[in-house]
């Protein structure tokens, strides 16, 4: 398979990705830091990218460790864990470190083909509310899409090798039978819309659908 990272072009867009995770995306739930970071084989981490707080010499170094030694853990069972409320009590994080610059903690992780290889992170200041969580859960497909094409992941599901499908054309569709609006597409795998949009007709071409329900049902 082509190196999906080198074919996408994602990974120089990690820095942009990460600005609009803070500013547009989780904007309204008062978002103030966001890090994409890579798992080596030997369990070496790497910064893709950041935005915010976060990215500040003075913390990223704290910051990353903090994503080694606690989110690499999530890796192995594959989970999206969200912490609303920073806890002592609840999972050991570094609440002295985190306090004073964020009060709730974003966590999408990806374990394919049986190792770690990367996460998104992205920081409140305030607590996030029940129904807040709910609403930001639904973002969970289009961030995990977006950290496939970051790390250069081979998740392909199993309906991709019976289509004509590029490694973008099947992340787009992975999203869009999701729910995924056209808008947050482009920003997620940092293209533009029209790009999705006629991404999308190749998509439906190929499938013999006129349009994503039909894809859905077709597919599932």
């Amino acid at each position: 398979m082509t190196d999906v990272r080198a074919a996408s072009g994602a990974a120089e867009n990690a820095k942009g990705f990460c600005q609009y995770l803070v500013e547009t995306l989780f904007a309204y739930w008062r978002a103030n830091g966001a890090l994409i970071f890579d798992v080596g084989v030997r369990g070496e981490i790497e910064e893709l990218g950041s935005w915010g707080w976060v990215s500040q010499p003075k913390h990223r170094a704290k910051f990353l460790d903090l994503a080694h030694s606690h989110f690499v853990k999530h890796l192995s069972t594959r989970v999206q864990a969200l912490y609303p409320t920073l806890d002592a009590r609840g999972e050991n994080l570094d609440i002295e470190f985190l306090a004073p610059n964020c009060a709730a903690l974003l966590f999408v992780g990806n374990q394919p083909q049986g190792r770690p290889s990367g996460g998104v992170v992205v920081t409140f200041q305030g607590p996030l509310a029940t129904d807040e969580i709910e609403q930001i859960r639904r973002t969970f497909p289009m961030l995990k899409a977006s950290l496939d094409l970051f790390l250069g992941v081979d998740s392909e599901p199993a309906w991709a090798k019976e289509y004509n499908l590029s490694s973008r054309q099947v992340a787009i569709l992975q999203q869009m039978l999701e729910g995924v609006s056209y808008r947050d597409i482009s920003r997620a795998l940092w293209v533009s819309e029209s790009t999705i949009k006629q991404e999308a007709k190749r998509i439906f071409t190929e499938l013999g659908v006129k349009n994503r329900f039909e894809a859905a049902k077709k597919l599932r």
